[in-house]
């Protein structure tokens, strides 16, 4: 078995797989898979990384098993509604102090893994909005397309419903993961 560093040049979040180029070379190994330990919101480009190697001769055999670098993981609470930033990508956004519904709002064309976290922290609606018109959101076993007027959203109101919005690179997003607080459901809206 042998370690080797490398540098993180992109992360898919749907097949957990990276591509890395390795310190000292120019190789670059595709589709490596990743520790599922490891938070997609750790996985930025230029992060360096280690990658475990069974077998050298084989680069297929090898998982990336360690990120170092700073990632975002930041929390911000929001008390009025937000269009969200690439540059805020791998953070928490949270309802906490807001005394009505809330629409946040996710970035257009973001590049494929950029990830958001939304948490209810107040019993008010949270909404998490499309920002693009004719885009979907793919959740609850479901594709759920913009009617055109880039407004689709999903809510959720019980304190402690969480979800995961990561972009596929097309300007959908893919709700990676959703916890329903008090069997809350984040419902789909397309006003």
């Amino acid at each position: 078995m042998i370690i080797k560093r490398g540098t993180l040049v992109s992360f898919d979040a749907t097949t957990y797989t990276a591509s890395v180029k390795l310190v000292g070379s120019q190789t670059l190994l595709k589709s490596v898979p990743v520790n599922k330990a490891i938070k997609a919101y750790q996985m930025f480009a230029n992060n360096e990384v280690s990658i475990v190697f069974h077998d050298e001769t084989n680069p297929s055999d090898s998982i990336l098993v360690a990120v170092f670098g700073d990632a975002p993981d930041s929390v911000e609470h929001h008390t009025a509604d937000d269009t969200l930033t690439l540059a805020e990508s791998g953070s928490i956004h949270t309802n906490l102090g807001e005394d009505g519904a809330m629409t946040l709002t996710l970035p257009a064309s973001a590049p494929e893994g950029t990830t958001f976290t939304f948490t209810v922290l107040t019993a008010q609606e949270l909404r998490v909005e499309i920002s693009a018109a004719s885009k979907s959101f793919y959740a609850v076993a479901a594709k759920t397309t913009d009617d055109g007027g880039a407004d689709l959203y999903i809510a959720a109101n019980a304190i402690g419903s969480t979800a995961t919005f990561v972009a596929d690179g097309n300007g959908d997003w893919l709700v990676s993961s959703m916890f329903r607080a008090d069997n809350d459901d984040w419902g789909l809206t397309q006003p």
